[in-house]
């Protein structure tokens, strides 16, 4: 009957460590290869990494970690496994103080590579971490195991051990096992991550029009209209930012006037996008029927921007029918077949299919200077304004 030994505990607890470790490799890889569109967006923020590369480096970052966190799960566990691991964290390590320290900011400054370079940066701190944790463990793992190796050794040990679980070529089938039905269920899991992701705009949305109801309510009964049609260009300040708008150009960056009298919080809260890799300071749309007379909206009194003005709630004609905000990041493209988020003067939230949305204004805003959109966009171009419906 065997006895244990003096650090038998201590193995015991390393090894479980180790285990740990290259378990996050492989869930970390998994999730990656399960959106992987989303983890090719983020690489775009990445100054550091040619453009050329960042489709192999999206492909080949997640394979490693499954390969290495799946062959140390399945049994395969010489040193060398722990060396590798070691040295990919360690090289993704550099890769992210090399970005946080010395990599620029995207040189095109639109609005998504600025928003996701400011994400990488404010994530790196809890990368090298976590990093430095994990290296740490299997440093560790990497000394003792060789120590116990080479202190445990005897041809009476040797013939006892147990017949190795796995060789490699098992292992690589069962991994690529995984992967195939890792394929085959990923279109269900986006769809339940996406149904998520929906929910919760639900819910945004809902608040922010609760928001623009208050604001009317402090604001002698108008909607917010934070560009001056007289003006060639308005400068809006909301902390370390300072962008020039034209009089229209403002629909999707409302939060940099609202966030902090209204929410108490930086145009850089999440509430404001719809998911981490949105491509706009907010997700979210202002209808730009709130930015001009409801007469600008109707081709037989529409006479220019004489008309452009902010409009009272007392104006709308049809609360429940009258899309205030609608989630427009990702672009809803306005396909027949498609649906939409949207949120309704009156304050309730809803998905609204494509086809049940009525024609909006031909031409848009026009052509004239500080107008943006000059082709019909249901919800956002109503025919009559803010007197017009959007949907039945």
């Amino acid at each position: 009957m065997g006895t244990a030994t003096p650090n038998s505990g201590w193995r015991r607890l390393v090894r479980l460590a180790i285990f740990a470790v290259f378990c996050v490799f492989l869930v970390a890889g998994l999730a990656k290869l399960l959106d992987l569109p989303a983890f090719l967006g983020s690489l775009d923020s990445w100054t550091l990494i040619p453009a050329w590369a960042r489709g192999l480096v999206a492909v080949g970052a997640p394979m490693a970690e499954i390969l290495l966190g799946g062959a140390w799960v399945l049994g395969l566990r010489p040193p060398r496994v722990l060396g590798l691991g070691f040295g990919l964290i360690v090289m993704f390590t550099l890769v992210f103080l090399a970005q946080w320290t010395v990599g620029p900011p995207p040189k095109c400054h639109c609005l998504g590579q600025l928003i996701r370079f400011q994400n990488s940066v404010e994530d790196a701190k809890l990368v090298v971490i976590r990093n430095t944790l994990l290296l740490t463990v299997l440093g560790v793992g990497f000394v003792t195991q060789k120590w116990w190796s080479q202190s445990s050794y005897s041809p009476v040990s040797r013939t006892r051990r147990s017949p190795a679980g796995f060789t490699l070529i098992e292992t690589l089938c069962v991994i690529v096992v995984m992967g195939m039905i890792i394929a085959l269920s990923a279109p269900s899991l986006n769809r339940v991550r996406a149904k998520a992701r929906d929910m919760k705009c639900l819910a945004n949305l809902r608040t922010h029009s609760a928001v623009f109801s208050t604001y009317t309510q402090d604001w002698k009964d108008l909607f917010p209209c934070y560009t001056d049609p007289a003006a060639t260009v308005t400068i809006i300040r909301s902390e370390d930012l300072v962008e020039g708008l034209e009089y229209f150009w403002g629909y999707s960056m409302w939060n940099l006037v609202l966030a902090e009298p209204y929410y108490l919080s930086s145009w850089r809260n999440p509430v404001f996008r719809s998911s981490r890799e949105s491509l706009a300071y907010c997700s979210y749309w202002y209808s730009q029927v709130f930015r001009a007379a409801p007469e600008y909206w109707n081709p037989t009194t529409r006479t220019g921007p004489a008309q452009w003005r902010a409009v009272a709630h007392h104006e709308v004609t049809f609360p429940s029918q009258k899309i205030l905000l609608l989630r427009g990041d990702p672009f809803p493209g306005f396909s027949l077949g498609g649906t939409m988020l949207v949120a309704a003067v009156d304050g309730h939230a809803r998905w609204l299919a494509m086809k049940d949305l009525h024609r909006g204004y031909p031409r848009g805003e026009g052509n004239w200077p500080g107008t943006l959109l000059h082709s019909e966009m249901p919800g956002m171009h109503t025919i009559d304004g803010v007197r017009g419906r959007d949907f039945d």
